[in-house]
């Protein structure tokens, strides 16, 4: 299944957290060490019942190396922190879906990655928001988790109507590269 098996666990500088219906947002007070832990998909903010244990940042080579893969973009390595999306990104999304006539204003999220951003995406190696950010990768200061079950046009009409236009959020389901199709890092390596 697309972009199920594990969660982001994030560090305590992103303490302040708020719920917006099925969508929880939690804001950075800095640059956030995205790590991986065990959960039901990219769903939650922070640790789950069973706190994960936190993926190390580890040094190799007198490199500092941050937990999970980065993707690439133009021959430079993007890790997590710049998979980010604009409120006026999520405008335009949500005005291209509406414009194709064969999106479906029922359809949920997992329909959106499957159908629109994984053919959008496939082959670059790079996520929906880093492949919209080519030129200005954007520092993200808002994890959003979300259910992927929940309506697409919904989901992404409650970001518009909560963020504000300097707010740069990972989501998973445009943020991860989804395609697993060996042209970047599968989703379980961006964990």
């Amino acid at each position: 299944t697309v972009g199920m098996g594990s969660a982001l666990s994030l560090p305590a500088s992103l303490g302040n957290t708020k719920p917006i219906g099925r969508t929880t947002m939690a804001t950075a007070s800095k640059t956030p060490s995205w790590t991986a832990g065990p959960s039901a998909g990219c769903t939650g903010v922070g640790a789950s019942d069973s706190a994960p244990a936190e993926a190390e940042d580890s040094i190799e080579n007198g490199i500092k190396r941050q937990a999970g893969m980065p993707q690439i973009l133009e021959g430079k390595p993007y890790w997590a922190e710049h998979w980010g999306i604009t409120r006026a990104q999520c405008m335009e999304l949500l005005a291209k879906l509406r414009d194709d006539p064969t999106w479906d204003s029922k359809n949920n999220v997992y329909h959106l990655v499957t159908q629109y951003v994984k053919p959008w995406t496939v082959g670059k190696g790079t996520g929906y928001a880093l492949m919209v950010n080519t030129e200005s990768p954007k520092e993200v200061n808002l994890m959003v988790s979300h259910a992927w079950s929940e309506n697409a046009e919904e989901f992404i009409e409650c970001l518009i109507r909560t963020v504000s236009d300097d707010d740069v959020m990972f989501v998973c389901a445009l943020s991860l590269y989804q395609c697993e199709d060996g042209a970047g890092p599968t989703i379980e390596e961006q964990l």
